[in-house]
């Protein structure tokens, strides 16, 4: 029980001051309870409440899921992590084992890959094989190639010019070939007199020893 001595006007006084704190206190009372039972996403009164592992923060299930979602359409908003104001811990993976499907998961991991090769300024890149969701680290301009072999679909690619993997030949003179099959067996057959095309399939032949009688299988 609290006393006030004084006269009638500091009584009124005190008694103002303490109505104004009660009812101040009633208010942050019912701001901290609507806080704890709204979802931090819609605002909304929790529906199937769903308890996030990394930091503890409830949501509405349904929330969660179109959360995933959206980034799963936009390839955006990767890493995925908690929305509410001031958090931003990371969703786990088990959180989205319980949120999604299997086929859901699966799009997701797709979509945050896409997400991250797409920011990386060029520094990853994708298998070249269709469907393949593996990928590789660029080797610099001013390095050599190395070989990326594919633990997916097992195929060799060059880190520096992205055609198949080529040891003992520069990526320039590899470009070249790929262009151009031709020119590279023109240039090496030029002023050799041991070297014909075959009088009957037109293959390029070349003369090690013997007489000139050519035939072809």
């Amino acid at each position: 029980m609290l006393y006030v001595r004084g006269s009638k006007e500091e009584k009124q006084r005190v008694e103002g001051m303490l109505s104004e704190l009660i009812i101040s206190m009633d208010h942050h009372s019912l701001a901290h309870l609507s806080s704890e039972n709204s979802c931090p996403i819609c605002f909304c009164e929790l529906d199937d409440p769903f308890k996030l592992e990394s930091c503890g923060h409830m949501f509405c299930k349904t929330c969660l899921v179109d959360q995933c979602e959206s980034a799963m359409k936009s390839q955006d908003g990767f890493p995925l992590s908690c929305l509410k104001n001031g958090c931003k811990k990371l969703l786990l993976l088990v959180d989205l084992r319980c949120l999604l499907s299997s086929e859901q998961l699966e799009e997701l991991i797709r979509a945050s890959l896409n997400a991250f090769v797409a920011s990386s300024a060029g520094l990853y890149r994708f298998c070249p094989t269709p469907d393949c969701t593996s990928i590789y680290k660029v080797t610099v301009a001013d390095a050599e190639g190395k070989p990326f072999v594919c633990g997916a679909c097992s195929v060799e690619i060059c880190t520096k010019c992205h055609l198949e993997y080529h040891p003992l030949i520069s990526c320039e003179a590899y470009k070249e070939y790929k262009e151009d099959p031709d020119a590279t067996l023109l240039e090496w057959r030029r002023g050799k007199e041991n070297v014909k095309n075959c009088p009957s399939c037109g293959y390029t032949i070349e003369k090690s020893e013997g007489c000139n009688h050519v035939e072809c299988d």
